[in-house]
């Protein structure tokens, strides 16, 4: 999926759900009701702005990847809503929710934290107290979603490959 690497380990999918309320049939599928999922049309619609386009093409690149990030990609289970993230005129994609381990594997020789705090998404940067953050990220690595109290998820951009984290809490 465009906008999420990998909806069977962590969104609501299940191998074998309920039966379908018109079919009648069952197997897998996405649990509970879909939703779907607000793009942040703001951020997406200020980097399309800054291209060499048409205010029409514009308008048609942000109709078709709103629509398809909130009709064709799954719920990505979080304690609050957000806004998924753009970056390079386009929405990102949804890696993994990250522990402390993975920030220091992604950061490499770079300083964890520093990397943690360069890496947030523009609009948490300012309102973020990153060594309050730092100390509350589980510890561990992840690969399923945690019940942790605060949550960090890891986004890249579909275009450049740029980590962007979003940080949610109970």
């Amino acid at each position: 999926m465009r906008y999420f690497a990998e909806p069977h380990l962590w969104s609501t999918y299940v191998t074998k759900g309920p039966a379908c309320h018109f079919c009648h049939r069952e197997g897998p599928g996405y649990e509970g009701p879909y939703y779907g999922c607000s793009g942040d049309t703001e951020a997406l619609h200020a980097q399309l702005a800054a291209q060499s386009l048409t205010a029409a093409q514009r308008k048609t690149l942000l109709a078709e990847r709103t629509r398809a990030l909130e009709g064709r990609t799954p719920r990505l289970i979080t304690w609050q809503d957000l806004l998924w993230p753009a970056h390079c005129s386009d929405y990102c994609r949804f890696v993994k929710e990250v522990g402390r381990k993975d920030v220091e594997k992604l950061a490499g020789d770079d300083d964890p934290q520093s990397w943690l705090e360069e890496h947030l998404e523009e609009s948490t940067q300012e309102s973020t107290d990153i060594d309050d953050l730092w100390e509350s990220i589980t510890p561990k690595s992840l690969d399923r979603p945690s019940k942790w109290g605060l949550c960090v998820y890891l986004f890249e951009c579909v275009t450049c490959g740029e980590p962007v984290l979003l940080w949610d809490s109970e």
